[in-house]
């Protein structure tokens, strides 16, 4: 089990991923992250304390079953409200999710060429697994798996793998059979809101965003204001500005977190990512992060000079 104090270290945990965590909610980050790989498959076990925006992709020649234990009432993928108890997710395929606070999940991961019948032209990049009878008792079922290869780490390993990995596929191929044909088969494709935040974002990545505006960036894509904003909301849960400010935080944070840079010093810190306030940065800084920007530089200077 490896644990993180900051969500751009989690954001690393998955190998092969492409993943970048914005923290949304307030307080310290907490999060956990448990793998265990058996040949072709790898059983993962995610949990995260605060609200947290993301962007997530699992490896390509892979697909992800998705597992969300919905402990504070589900979230938003691709700027739609879900509550699924299981979704499958291709990987190259990247999305963006907004989760609540206190968020735990279970992945299955397995490479393709384990799954020679997976059609990925009957599929979109994500796609909810809502008829099979079996999800329910899934979550336990993994943990069961993952408490077990633990026990007999050190006996019969190459057998063990393949026992495991077998089950696991025969799991997972029943599920992708239910997502190609469930109740409910409609995939999770991106509304027009999501493909506004998309192209708001591309923008955003683009631009020097120390000095960027809601009404520069609806310019740049040829939308009114108001409608940027009604996007933002419906995908991200809160306004453009908001996230913007989020956005700058989480840069704040990342060179708070690097030794080199955060020898700079808060104040130094806070104007390149567009916070010309001190104390109002200091403030924002705190309440997000649940420790004072000076704290920060602190911890990360003293572990360096140890």
């Amino acid at each position: 089990m490896q644990r993180f104090a900051d969500a751009s270290e989690q954001e690393t945990a998955l190998p092969g991923w492409e993943q970048r965590y914005m923290q949304l909610g307030r307080g310290a980050f907490e999060g956990a992250v448990k793998i265990a790989s058996f040949g072709h498959v790898s059983i993962i076990e995610e949990t995260i304390k605060v609200s947290i925006g993301q962007t997530t992709s699992p490896p390509p020649d892979s697909i992800a079953i998705v597992l969300p234990l919905h402990a504070s009432g589900g979230g938003l993928i691709n700027g739609r409200q879900r509550h699924d108890k299981a979704f499958l997710h291709v990987g190259g395929h990247e999305i963006t999710a907004v989760g609540k606070e206190d968020c735990h999940a279970y992945y299955i991961l397995i490479e393709r060429v384990a799954l020679p019948e997976f059609d990925p032209r009957r599929f979109s990049g994500v796609m909810p697994v809502s008829a099979y009878p079996e999800t329910p008792y899934m979550a336990g079922w993994l943990a069961a798996l993952m408490s077990a290869a633990s026990d007999t780490a050190q006996c019969a390993t190459g057998q063990l793998d393949t026992i495991i990995s077998g089950l696991v596929t025969d799991r997972v191929s029943e599920m992708v059979s239910c997502a190609g044909r469930g109740a409910d088969p409609a995939p999770l494709r991106g509304t027009f809101a999501y493909s506004v935040f998309s192209r708001a974002r591309h923008v955003i990545d683009e631009s020097d965003e120390t000095f960027l505006s809601v009404a520069a960036i609806a310019q740049q894509i040829g939308i009114p204001a108001y409608i940027l904003r009604s996007a933002f909301q419906q995908v991200t849960g809160m306004t453009p500005r908001a996230w913007l400010r989020q956005r700058a935080l989480d840069r704040a944070r990342r060179a708070m977190l690097a030794p080199d840079l955060a020898r700079r010093g808060v104040s130094h810190i806070a104007m390149e990512c567009g916070f010309f306030h001190l104390g109002r940065f200091s403030a924002y800084y705190a309440e997000t992060f649940g420790e004072p920007p000076a704290r920060t530089i602190r911890r990360v200077m003293e572990g360096r000079a140890a």
